[in-house]
């Protein structure tokens, strides 16, 4: 008599292949905020990591509400520290450095004469976010 782990493998696989065809391969992605909102100023509350997206038409990107120069763009957040750069998918975190070329390029026009002079440039908050 063959075992039941072994009579459901066959199974068990039908039903995994038949749901990755059904959904194309695709992982269903939580939608952001318009990547073009209608107005400066446009705010969204991104519901995942709970923070107010502000929106900067002169830059293109949303400026992170309560956390210093951090921004969000393409479902990425970017943060300026120091010099450097960096790029995660969550606001908490992991942070990675990133170059200054892989940021959004409306950041190139924000930050163009020193990116390491973003302390100069109006911060949304006191701080959050520093690492």
């Amino acid at each position: 008599m063959k075992s039941i782990r072994h009579m459901l493998k066959a199974p068990i696989a039908a039903t995994l292949l038949a749901c990755t065809a059904c959904a194309g391969g695709y992982a269903v992605v939580e939608s952001g905020p318009p990547p073009y909102p209608p107005d400066d100023g446009y705010r969204w509350r991104h519901p995942r990591d709970r923070v107010v997206l502000v929106y900067e038409a002169d830059v293109s990107v949303y400026v992170v509400s309560g956390y210093r120069n951090c921004y969000y763009y393409g479902g990425q957040y970017y943060r300026l520290n120091g010099d450097s750069w960096y790029i995660t998918s969550h606001i908490d975190g992991p942070w990675t450095t990133v170059s200054y070329k892989a940021i959004p390029s409306g950041l190139h026009r924000k930050y163009k004469d020193n990116p390491g002079q973003a302390n100069k440039h109006h911060g949304h908050g006191h701080g959050h976010g520093e690492g």
